[in-house]
């Protein structure tokens, strides 16, 4: 039985009311309509639903790709792993609040919001008339058209993390750019958001939707199949003008072509596949770059086919995934990640900077942490295809300058490093220092295996220091060691490990580990009690052995006929059930007697055949 199938039935077993496709073709359910079959999709029908449906994927190792109205995603030829959830019919409803406030269901598509806002009288909406997509991937992208964008209007939202936990967002909290929020960094899943609007005269509201839905027909390729705008806007120019300045209008690769309507289209004439629409971006992108210098940035999400199985990895690995999804929210506590990173990383040093890593979770983190905390990006990155260990490197001296003071250290120095303390002063910084830590130089083993969490550094200082760190946060004395020239900070007991993992952010993890203990118990029980049974039984076949011999004895020597009738019954009872315990034998008697006087009777046969031995 593969994996795959294993998952297929494990799914069905636990949630067996949730529509499930098997090789569903990702094509249909994409506006490109293009994509291979998913290889396990599901259909949640309702918010409750998803949550169960993303607590057993959680239990089960696998985390999902999640698909809204699939109005951006040029998904893989080959389809994807694992599972996909499809979200298109389960997150509905429009709310009317007060103070002009609607709330939508993220699966409630932008045209249909923006209808439902106009027949309120509420003014706000009329660019998403006709954006193709849902409200939820809306907020998750920033989506806008026409001068306007949802950070404009999105006051909050309802998002589920990937162990189906609800949270809301604010407006503040959500990180609105230009189309981008935080929660691509995050894993989470938009549910639903309250809009704030303006009251308007209804018929105005409509002549703006109208106007702006004919300029979309009139310059939009809106009978072909396509994922909107192809490219990100740059800075100083628009990515349509400039296609069409590089002589790129109807430019084709394969199946795929630039719009001949509209540059910044990308269209599917029929038979494009992903990889055509990957080397037409591609080759688009990089004419532009020679012609103007400007660089274009796909605003289309590009899936991989490794997306959603983690199954068959190490239980570390697994642990790291989960620590991965706790993105710190302020810049402190990214700072203090990044810090904690780099000093159990594999070389943190004034020349270069190397990470390297078996996580693809930290892998896909790093590069948006380090923008995001130092706005630098890496010199070296893994190859896309990389299935082995992830190398990231930065060897620029001005990167690595920035970094270095960022963290209150002078570049000029002969560096010596060490936990700089004002960094992690805050609590939540010292859970994000520790955290990085882990993730960069820690390791876990599979609690099937025996118990040991270990966090590895080169620094003897920073050992030290890290140690100073969890005992003051944590009350605990992890032991020291030396391997290699590497400082090694380590716990082998089981409870310690699972508090360290709940306290990161990895309670599947830290689970993993109670689950583990609680049955290596059990089983020691069971083998205790079986060792127990065993020696009883033997002990009982000798006790009949001898009994047996004694019976045998007194019959030979003609005196067991002359017995007291109580210990000749018992002796015919032994002679006749050489097998039976003594609680049956002494059920057996006339009338039944207890135990202890059934080994009483027996034990005096024992005496009597002893005494008549010469």
């Amino acid at each position: 039985m593969t994996d795959l199938t294993v998952f297929q039935k494990k799914i069905r077993d636990f949630l067996p009311e949730i529509s499930l496709r098997f090789y569903e073709p990702l094509a249909k359910h994409t506006s490109f309509r293009i994509g291979g079959p998913a290889e396990v999709m599901a259909f949640p029908q309702n918010g409750n639903q998803l949550a169960q449906l993303l607590k057993v994927s959680a239990l089960l190792d696998c985390k999902p790709a999640i698909l809204g109205a699939g109005t951006n995603i040029l998904a893989p030829d080959r389809g994807l792993t694992g599972l996909t959830i499809c979200l298109k019919d389960a997150l509905g409803g429009m709310t009317v609040l007060e103070n002009g406030k609607i709330r939508f269901g993220a699966g409630i598509s932008m045209a249909r919001a923006a209808s439902f806002a106009a027949k309120q009288g509420l003014s706000g909406m009329e660019f998403a008339h006709g954006i193709p997509g849902s409200i939820g991937g809306g907020i998750y992208m920033n989506a806008g058209a026409y001068g306007g964008e949802i950070c404009q209007i999105c006051q909050e939202a309802e998002v589920m993390d990937m162990a189906g936990n609800l949270r809301t967002l604010t407006h503040e909290e959500l990180g609105f750019s230009y189309r981008h929020s935080i929660l691509e960094e995050q894993d989470l899943i938009v549910v639903s958001g309250t809009f704030a609007l303006t009251p308007k005269p209804q018929e105005e509201i409509q002549g703006k939707m109208q106007e702006l839905m004919e300029r979309r027909r009139a310059s939009q390729p809106l009978d072909m199949p396509s994922a909107g705008s192809a490219f990100k806007r740059p800075v100083g120019g628009y990515a349509a003008a400039l296609i069409e300045q590089a002589g790129l209008k109807g430019f084709q690769v394969g199946g795929a072509a630039v719009s001949t309507k509209h540059a910044g289209f990308v269209v599917n004439l029929g038979d494009a596949t992903a990889a055509d629409v990957q080397a037409l971006l591609k080759q688009v992108a990089e004419k532009v770059y020679a012609n103007s210098g400007i660089t274009l940035t796909p605003e289309v999400r590009i899936w991989k086919r490794e997306r959603s199985v983690s199954m068959g990895v190490s239980f570390s690995a697994k642990a790291k995934g989960e620590v991965c999804r706790n993105v710190p929210q302020k810049h402190c506590c990214c700072l203090a990640q990044c810090f904690g990173i780099l000093l159990f990383c594999n070389s943190f040093q004034g020349e270069s900077i190397r990470i390297i890593t078996e996580s693809r979770e930290l892998g896909n983190l790093l590069p948006r942490l380090f923008k995001r905390t130092f706005g630098v990006s890496f010199d070296v990155l893994p190859e896309e295809d990389t299935t082995g260990k992830l190398n990231f490197q930065i060897t620029d001296t001005g990167k690595i300058c920035r970094i270095m003071e960022a963290f209150g250290f002078n570049p000029a120095d002969t560096l010596c490093l060490h936990v700089n303390l004002p960094i992690v002063e805050e609590d939540c910084c010292k859970t994000a220092f520790l955290r990085g830590a882990f993730l960069s130089g820690g390791s876990v083993t599979d609690p099937g295996k025996g118990y040991h969490l270990e966090l590895t550094t080169t620094h003897h200082s920073v050992a030290r220091e890290a140690y100073s760190l969890m005992h003051e946060v944590l009350g605990f004395y992890p032991k020291f060691a030396s391997r290699s020239g590497a400082q090694v900070l380590y716990f082998k007991q089981s409870d310690l490990i699972s508090d360290f993992l709940t306290f990161l952010g990895a309670p599947v993890a830290a689970m993993g580990i109670i689950e583990a203990k609680l049955e290596k118990e059990l089983n020691n029980k069971v083998n205790r009690r079986c060792n127990c049974d065993e020696a009883n039984t033997s002990k009982m076949v000798e006790a009949a052995q001898e009994q047996l011999s004694a019976i045998r004895l007194l019959r030979s020597q003609g005196t067991l006929e002359k017995l007291p009738q109580k210990l000749l019954q018992a002796a015919q009872a032994r002679e006749s059930n050489p097998e039976a315990s003594l609680t049956e034998l002494a059920a057996m008697m006339e009338p039944p007697i207890s135990k202890p006087a059934m080994n009483h009777r027996l034990k005096k046969l024992i005496q009597l055949a002893t005494e008549a031995t010469p």
